[in-house]
């Protein structure tokens, strides 16, 4: 391809080059040699568009808020991740955000690989002081040696959406091998595969200072907290300290903690929310699956199966907590004491939760509850039973144990059975339909992690739906996109909203929808056939509050 002599000018002179307001596609190496340098040569709103190859170089966005992209960007073809590599060329972050970069600056479709720096900050991505870029569609690994977040850090008030990526074997002294997330940072870590990282506590996810980020929806497993002073090894999965989390809809498998919490460790005033997670086959010394110390966590709808600790709490290990525990499901889990659930100079409030499988050789094998804890033990199904109201000893009847299928059997959906726990969960919550993935029950409640209904009795035929309690704009699907794209979006209650496109220039070119809606989770497609190609914005105003995300347009 022959070079833009335009795009020469602007990557030799940059400083005294200015250009055009409309949003340019910069191509590596054609009209640039090299990433950092289309970077420099792009302005807001500009796409940086990198040909297959290995780049030794470090890359900063330098507050630019513009699409860096391999081929994949504009083909979804995945195999143009692999051979597009930004390989570590010093000890820096391979990629930096630290100006401010918002949810406009977006990065995907590389291999971002190596980073031996043992000084912090380092490793594969750094969000640094207020910045909050797209990190989308990524292979990070092969860092060794740095000191916190090997993978991906985010650091004072950095709150970047990280999804789609495969975060893989990468190594960090102290604290989060996969992604550390410190100082009022809170990210959204959603569809990614966090797999074989390891760290001295934190092995897959650390979260500190009031770092309350949204993990939702991904694969963390074989990741390794092996302890390494002044941390402690806790949290093989996840651990968090003085921060609260949601910590929701993820498979936590096969992790490992020297001590404390396989799965997850949560200490020191932290007030996370775990719900309806698979979490199974993590091993630790104390607290197979959970380890809670000095916090105040609400745990819903978790799936704990066959976590070891050689101590307590095979599947959950409460110390000095308040908990609130609902909805899950605790399956062959073994410990010295507590397989189950051990509980240590804790308050805790279990409701709508099967126990079934566990061993313990010095305790109760499903729930141990020191002489210093207060529980209220309700509507659960418990091997071995457990007084308190509601409480049941019957075979669950799961769908395939064996296979790894916790669900309840029900007839409704051409199992041979009915299990027990099917309209037997607490009798202020309710299932309104019938779905054989989630909620069997019409009447009450189920047990177990696929219970829980999805609306609140309050009093005769007068029902509350459950709506999400903050606003959210997802990212549209497909992006880039031709023609035709879809914008998921939750309200966290009844209002007056507008849902608008908008073009590069700001100007408003489409409205899909402006009137009152209820409060939900909601769906829009945005039809672009008479649009021109190029980036636009789709905007969500509900009240005072606008979301905005970048859409690419390409024909």
């Amino acid at each position: 391809m022959k070079r833009s002599s335009f795009f020469i000018r602007v990557c030799v002179a940059i400083v005294i080059a200015t250009l055009p307001a409309s949003a340019n596609i910069i191509n590596v190496p054609d009209d640039c040699p090299t990433i950092q340098e289309g970077i420099d040569a792009s302005a807001d709103g500009d796409t940086v568009l990198v040909q297959p190859g290995t780049y030794m170089e470090n890359i900063g966005f330098g507050g630019r808020n513009i699409v860096l992209g391999s081929l994949f960007l504009t083909t979804r073809d995945t195999s143009y991740i692999s051979v597009t590599v930004i390989w570590h060329a010093n000890e820096d972050f391979v990629v930096k955000f630290e100006n401010g970069e918002d949810s406009t600056a977006i990065i995907t479709g590389f291999t971002i690989k190596n980073g031996p720096s043992e000084e912090p900050p380092s490793g594969g991505i750094g969000c640094i002081e207020y910045s909050s870029p797209i990190i989308d569609h990524n292979i990070i690994w092969g860092y060794s040696d740095s000191f916190e977040g090997s993978g991906i850090t985010c650091w004072e008030y950095s709150n970047p959406i990280i999804s789609n990526n495969i975060i893989v074997d990468n190594q960090a002294h102290y604290i989060g091998g996969g992604i550390s997330c410190a100082f009022y940072s809170n990210p959204v870590i959603i569809n990614n595969i966090i797999s074989d990282n390891s760290a001295g506590c934190g092995g897959g996810i650390y979260c500190r200072e009031n770092s309350n980020p949204v993990i939702d929806n991904n694969i963390i497993s074989r990741n390794i907290a092996y302890g390494r002073l002044p941390f402690y090894p806790y949290g093989g999965a996840i651990y968090c300290d003085d921060s609260s989390p949601e910590i929701s809809n993820n498979i936590i498998t096969r992790n490992i903690a020297i001590r404390h919490g396989g799965g997850i460790a949560c200490e020191f005033n932290g007030n996370p929310v775990i719900s309806n997670n698979t979490i199974s086959k993590n091993s630790a010394f104390c607290g197979g699956g959970i380890y809670s110390a000095a916090c105040d966590p609400i745990i819903l709808g978790n799936l704990i199966y066959k976590n070891y600790a050689s101590d307590w709490g095979g599947g959950v290990r409460c110390d000095l907590c308040n908990v609130i525990f609902s909805n899950n499901t605790i399956y062959g889990n073994s410990a010295v004491g507590g397989g189950g659930i051990h509980c240590n100079g804790s308050s805790i409030i279990i409701k709508n939760t099967i126990f079934w499988a566990d061993s313990a050789s010095l305790t109760d094998p499903e729930i141990y509850i020191d002489e210093n804890s207060s529980a209220s033990i309700i509507y659960c199904d418990i091997q071995g039973g457990w007084e308190g109201e509601g409480n049941i000893d019957i075979a669950p009847l799961f769908r395939d144990p064996e296979n790894s299928d916790y669900h309840l059997m029900s007839t409704e959906c051409g199992d041979p059975y009915d299990s027990p726990c099917i309209d037997t969960g607490h009798p202020d919550i309710i299932d309104s339909l019938l779905d054989c993935s989630w909620g069997l029950g019409t009447i009450l409640s189920d047990m177990g992690a696929y219970g829980g209904g999805d609306s609140v009795q309050v009093g005769i035929d007068e029902r509350i739906f459950q709506v999400p309690d903050r606003l959210t704009l997802l990212q549209n699907y497909p992006n880039p996109f031709n023609a035709v794209t879809i914008l998921n979006y939750s309200l966290p209650r009844s209002s007056e909203i507008a849902v608008s496109i908008y073009n590069l220039s700001g100007q408003r070119v489409a409205t899909l929808y402006q009137g009152i809606q209820g409060g939900g989770k909601h769906t829009i497609t945005w039809d672009a056939t008479n649009f021109p190609s190029g980036v636009y914005f789709a905007r969500l105003k509900f009240g005072e509050l606008t979301q905005n995300v970048k859409m690419l347009l390409l024909r």
